[in-house]
């Protein structure tokens, strides 16, 4: 009874996040399938993970059908808050797509977890942190503006503002949700509306996971880098004796 409790609870992160629901309405744009074409009014219900592969289940005419989640991208999709926008957004950056192939990959998140708070420790023990709250609630109400109150996929992290002493002006987000900004950058902005340009270019780094998926891509590259060259070592092995025979 003890390893099946221990084996549900290794397998029950898998299993809450094996599909992710929204209530996305849009129109099809080009022709998905004999009973999918243009013109007809859809909603998107699920997203999820078979055999390799991403499947979405939409509602179409109260009936449901499933196709490849690579055909969302025929569907406009229109977006009435914040979250939804969001989703959508996450859907057109591949997102789940990432989730669903290679799960949250909670280690990797872990590690860049760690390197956070290392970042956030030194910054603290060198006196580098600029203490406003009222400049840093100033900056939230912005944040939730164009921000959801939490994300629906179950991915971990939290928008969470550190202003920095720097005279550079730069802003960058870590892949927890913590967002510097420095004090040069603060100094030079003209407008509201300049601030929450570059807020929400920060935002949608957290928001569509650019640093968990480019780190992916690059393993990825590698991967491949590395089967090639094992490839050639091994045709160049393979050759060398016969051409050698030739002479």
């Amino acid at each position: 009874m003890k390893k099946k409790l221990i084996l549900l609870l290794l397998v029950l992160p898998f299993i809450v996040n094996a599909q992710l629901t929204f209530e996305l309405k849009g129109v099809i744009n080009k022709k998905i399938s004999s009973t999918l074409i243009e013109g007809n009014d859809v909603e998107l219900k699920l997203v999820y993970g078979v055999d390799g592969f991403g499947k979405a289940k939409i509602l179409c005419s109260n009936e449901e059908e499933t196709i490849d989640l690579k055909h969302l991208d025929r569907i406009s999709f229109k977006t009435n808050s914040l979250r939804e926008f969001w989703q959508l957004q996450s859907i057109k950056g591949e997102v789940y797509y990432n989730i669903l192939k290679n799960g949250m990959q909670y280690k990797l998140r872990k590690e860049l977890e760690d390197e956070t708070l290392e970042y956030i420790n030194y910054v603290e023990s060198n006196n580098l942190l600029f203490q406003d709250s009222y400049l840093e609630s100033y900056i939230y109400s912005l944040i939730y503006k164009i921000y959801p109150d939490r994300l629906n996929d179950g991915r971990p992290g939290l928008l969470n503002i550190k202003i920095i002493k720097d005279l550079s002006p730069n802003a960058f987000i870590f892949p927890n949700g913590s967002l510097f900004i420095s004090t040069g950058l603060l100094s030079t902005i003209n407008s509201e509306e300049e601030l929450i340009g570059i807020l929400a270019h920060e935002v949608s780094h957290f928001v569509l996971d650019h640093s968990i998926i480019n780190i992916n891509k690059v393993t990825a590259r590698q991967k491949r880098a590395e089967f090639w060259a094992a490839f050639a070592t091994g045709i160049a092995a393979v050759l060398t004796p016969k051409m050698a025979g030739l002479n």
